[in-house]
C-alpha cells in the first residue's frame, strides 16, 4: 500500500505485487483544493466521509475479516460506483492543470488501487497506521541524516518494522529483543515464525531475567 508516487512503479512490477493505495491521500488532495470548488469539493469529501463511516462501524474487534468484507460489498461499494460520475461531472467546467483538475486525475487514474481494499477485508482503507509507525523515523532523518550504507538502511528499515509491531500488539520492543536476540542462533529455522512478534511467547514469563 502506497500514495501514487510513480517511483512504486517499477518496484511493484518487478516483483510482481498487488497495488493498494490509500484513501487518506487522496482525500488530502481535495481538503487541500475545498476554497477553490467549495461546492463541488464538498460533495466529493461527503462521499469519501461515508467510506470512512462505514470503516469505523468495522473496527469492532468482533468482526473478522470475512464479515468486514461482505459489509464493505454491501455498502461501501455503491458509495464508490457513485463516486466517478461524479468526479467526471462537477457542474462545470473545470480546466486542466487547475489543483481540483489534477485531484480529480489522480483520484480517477489510480481508482483499480483505491478500490482494491474491497477485495479482502484484511486491506486497510488507508495507510495511516504505517504512516504513524514510521513518523519517528522521518523526524529523526534530521538527526542522523544517513544509515551508512545501502545495507545498514535495510536493516534499520526491518529493525523499524519489528519494533512497530511490537508497539501494535502492546510489547515492550527492548523486552522482546532482549529475549529473542540469545535465542535466534540456536532456534530450530523451521520454527523461526514463532520468534515474531505476532506470536512471541517470552522465554521467562513476565519479562526480562
Amino acid at each position: 500500500m502506497s500514495d501514487g508516487y510513480a517511483g512504486y512503479g517499477e518496484v511493484i512490477r518487478t516483483n510482481n505485487l498487488k497495488h493498494l493505495m490509500c484513501w487518506a491521500h487522496a482525500r488530502r488532495k481535495y481538503f487541500e483544493v475545498k476554497d477553490l470548488e467549495p461546492e463541488f469539493v464538498s460533495k466529493v469529501l461527503s462521499h469519501i466521509g461515508v467510506l470512512y463511516s462505514i470503516e469505523k462501524t468495522l473496527n469492532d474487534p468482533k468482526i473478522d475479516h470475512a464479515e468486514r468484507g461482505k459489509i464493505r460489498i454491501e455498502k461501501s461499494r455503491p458509495v464508490l460506483a457513485a463516486l466517478p460520475e461524479l468526479l467526471m461531472n462537477p457542474g462545470k467546467i473545470i480546466l486542466p492543470g487547475n489543483e481540483v483538475s489534477e485531484a480529480i486525475g489522480y483520484t480517477l487514474n489510480h481508482w483499480v488501487q483505491l478500490t482494491r481494499f474491497l477485495e479482502d477485508g484484511r486491506l486497510p482503507i488507508d495507510n495511516n497506521l504505517v504512516e504513524n509507525s514510521i513518523r519517528p523515523v522521518a523526524l529523526g532523518r534530521k538527526n542522523w541524516l544517513f544509515a551508512g550504507s545501502e545495507e545498514g538502511a535495510k536493516r534499520m528499515a526491518i529493525i523499524y518494522s519489528f519494533v512497530a509491531t511490537c508497539k501494535l500488539n502492546g510489547i515492550n520492543p527492548y523486552e522482546y529483543f532482549y529475549d529473542i536476540l540469545p535465542r535466534i542462533p540456536e532456534y530450530p529455522e523451521k520454527n523461526i515464525a514463532d520468534l515474531m512478534p505476532t506470536r512471541w511467547k517470552p522465554l521467562k514469563p513476565g519479562g526480562m531475567g
